[in-house]
C-alpha cells in the first residue's frame, strides 16, 4: 500500500504538495492520530481507505522501527538461571547483535525472578554497554513486582560491569 498515493488521489487539489516524513517510535502515534483527524473530517474517504492506512502506520511502527521479542512465549512464570535464563537470552541476542531495537515485551508474565532477570536481561551489559542497552531496548507489559526484579538485576550488572 503506497500512503503518498492515497493521499495524493484524495488531497489532489491541496496548494501545497503532500508529504511524509520518516517516522520514528517518537512521533508515529502523534502523526497516525493527526492523519486520521484529518481523513475522517472528509466525508468523501472511504473506510477501507482509513483502515489500509492504519495498517501502513501499524507496519511502519512494528516491522519498521522495532521488532517485539515476547517473553510469554517462554511461560507465565520465569524463574530459572541456568536453563530458561540462559535459553531466552540466546534467543534475544541474534536480534540485538543484527542492531534491531527491541521491544522486551513481558505482557501476560506474572513472575520474573531475580536470577531469570540477571542471566536474561542483566548479562546483556557484558556484550553492549548500558547506554547501548537502553537505546536499543525498550520495555512492556513489566507488572511492578517484575520491573523491581529486572531493574535491581540491570543495577547490580551495571555496577559490576562498569
Amino acid at each position: 500500500m503506497n500512503l503518498s498515493t492515497l493521499i495524493k488521489q484524495y488531497f489532489s487539489t491541496s496548494e501545497n504538495d503532500v508529504t511524509i516524513d520518516v517516522f520514528d517510535e517518537k512521533n508515529i502515534y502523534d502523526v497516525y492520530h493527526r492523519v486520521v483527524s484529518v481523513l475522517t473530517q472528509h466525508l468523501d474517504i472511504e473506510t477501507t481507505v482509513l483502515e489500509a492506512m492504519s495498517y501502513c502506520f501499524y507496519e511502519i511502527l512494528i516491522r519498521g522501527v522495532m521488532v517485539t521479542f515476547s517473553f510469554r512465549e517462554y511461560g507465565e512464570n520465569l524463574g530459572t538461571r541456568p536453563s530458561l535464563g540462559k535459553r531466552v537470552r540466546e534467543q534475544l541476542m541474534p536480534l540485538l547483535e543484527q542492531d534491531e531495537r527491541v521491544v522486551l515485551d513481558f505482557t501476560g508474565v506474572n513472575v520474573v525472578s531475580n536470577s531469570f532477570a540477571d542471566e536474561c536481561i542483566a548479562k546483556l551489559l557484558l556484550t553492549m554497554p548500558l547506554s547501548e542497552l537502553k537505546s536499543r531496548t525498550t520495555f512492556r507489559g513489566l507488572n511492578p513486582i517484575a520491573s523491581e526484579s529486572v531493574l535491581t538485576a540491570l543495577q547490580r550488572r551495571h555496577l559490576v560491569t562498569a
